[in-house]
């Protein structure tokens, strides 16, 4: 009897998440391609809040598994942790160096990117999700925190870079004073 245990560990999970990778895009190709782009921008919304839910699952992991969340590094080894279970062992972190109060990550190889590609998909479409799903994911894990992309090989660059860094809050003011009189 062939079972799963005949394909090696890592083949299974490369091929796991390749397959779910696939299935995403494939879905949004074949609703794109019966609606249509008269209906692009309500698909885009959609899309991007697939993705966002999506991030939000990396606070469950996360907690599961007693991931310090507490600095950027933390936040941005919890991150990529959990981006690389969900996406497989294609994605490419090349690591993680800090920058004052601040984390940066290097990616050098994307599997959504390389599927999408395969698959004959805009790569800007690829990047809206990815914003979508990376900045909700480091926001859920700690709200003190944000992500900006600055570089992403979607648009043409040689690598991703993603910079997390503490929300800068405007200035609060105290309670307006009581007028006399």
């Amino acid at each position: 009897m062939v079972t799963i245990d005949r394909i090696p560990f890592e083949n299974r999970w490369r091929l796991a998440t390749a397959g779910a990778m696939d299935l995403a895009m494939a879905y949004s190709t074949a609703v794109r391609g019966t609606l249509g782009e008269a209906f692009g921008e309500a698909l885009d919304e959609m899309e991007v809040g697939f993705w966002e839910q999506a991030g939000l699952e990396q606070l469950a992991i996360a907690r599961a598994f007693g991931f310090p969340l507490r600095t950027a590094r933390e936040v941005a080894e919890a991150f990529t942790t959990i981006s690389v279970l969900f996406q497989g062992p294609q994605l490419g972190v090349a690591g993680i160096s800090d920058e004052g109060d601040a984390a940066v990550i290097r990616m050098e190889r994307c599997p959504a990117l390389a599927r999408a590609r395969k698959l004959r998909m805009d790569a800007k479409r690829v990047c809206m999700g990815c914003n979508a799903y990376s900045r909700s994911a480091v926001e859920s894990l700690n709200p003190s925190f944000t992500l900006v992309h600055e570089k992403s090989m979607c648009l043409g660059d040689p690598f991703c870079e993603v910079h997390i860094s503490p929300v800068r809050r405007r200035g609060r003011r105290g309670p307006a004073p009581k007028r006399q009189g």
